[in-house]
């Protein structure tokens, strides 16, 4: 049995008066502890000790995945219950993690197609679609946008609160940083002039004349593509699981999340909008334990 420690932020104590979170871990098999609250900033900071079946991590992280997006919770699953002491290595989701945006929604203005593209979006988002099966739809609705379009959009990129803290403290203490997303190589190349991430891994936009053709380079950037790249790192660079962490918003980001043994669950999108937790808070977390 997997021994963890969850930790949760939240705006409200939802999760201390509500116990369907807890009869849910109940259901995946989870043996947990009474809930332990504290406060971090003003906020309610909840510790919850769990024991579980190590296959069923990536069901755990499916579950509070659906938190996270539904009510702006800010989730660390702490594997086996080590303490982040030397982090080494930092990945990083993009769309609706790091930044605000669902940039292909944004794109998606632009073809008058927001609403079919947003459902289809928050479908796969929650794992009801296979990443790569919807990523082509909405591909192929972004057909004839042109590059101005999308340097509109890079224009509009809205990172979440507390970002530059977060990626400021990480620099200072040399962790190497990646984005790892199925997002657009542009939007990286966008984002790595603000704040100079070490590399990343991204899809591929095909243009002809300035005007995307509705097609990425194949393979895509899918949920086995972020976790191979992130073991990949580890290997290149001689780093232990232990030594790094990964953060997401979605279902194709549950295999690399699963891979790290401090993964982080927030929704810059659902902060925004519920909660306002800023994406550098777990750093009270980690000073805390």
């Amino acid at each position: 049995m997997l021994e963890a420690n969850l930790y949760i932020i939240t705006s409200s104590d939802l999760i201390g008066n509500d116990m369907g979170f807890c009869q849910g871990l109940s259901h995946l098999g989870v043996v947990f502890a009474p809930i332990e609250s504290y406060a971090i900033c003003g906020q309610s900071f909840f510790k919850i000790q769990i024991t579980y079946n190590p296959d069923s991590d990536k069901l755990l992280l499916a579950y509070l995945l659906t938190w996270a997006r539904l009510y702006g919770w800010y989730i660390y699953r702490q594997k086996y219950k080590r303490p982040m002491v030397d982090i080494k290595f930092a990945a990083f989701d993009l769309d609706g993690t790091i930044i605000v945006n669902e940039l292909m929604s944004d794109l998606a203005k632009a073809k008058g197609c927001s609403k079919d593209m947003n459902f289809l979006t928050e479908e796969t988002m929650r794992g009801y679609l296979p990443f790569a099966e919807s990523y082509r739809l909405r591909l192929k609705m972004l057909k004839g946008i042109t590059y101005n379009d999308i340097k509109m959009v890079c224009t509009d990129i809205v990172f979440a609160s507390g970002f530059e803290h977060l990626f400021n403290y990480l620099k200072s203490k040399d962790v190497l940083m990646y984005l790892i997303t199925g997002g657009w190589s542009i939007f990286c190349d966008y984002v790595r002039e603000t704040y100079p991430f070490d590399g990343y891994i991204a899809s591929c936009p095909v243009f002809e004349n300035d005007v995307f053709v509705g097609m990425c380079n194949e393979p895509l950037v899918d949920e086995e593509a972020k976790a191979r790249f992130f073991s990949h790192i580890l290997e290149s660079h001689n780093i232990e699981a232990c030594d790094t962490f990964a953060m997401g918003d979605g279902a194709n980001d549950i295999l690399m999340l699963s891979i790290s043994d401090h993964a982080f669950l927030y929704s810059a999108v659902a902060s925004t909008h519920f909660s306002h937790i800023p994406i550098d808070s777990f750093l009270a977390i980690c000073r805390e334990v």
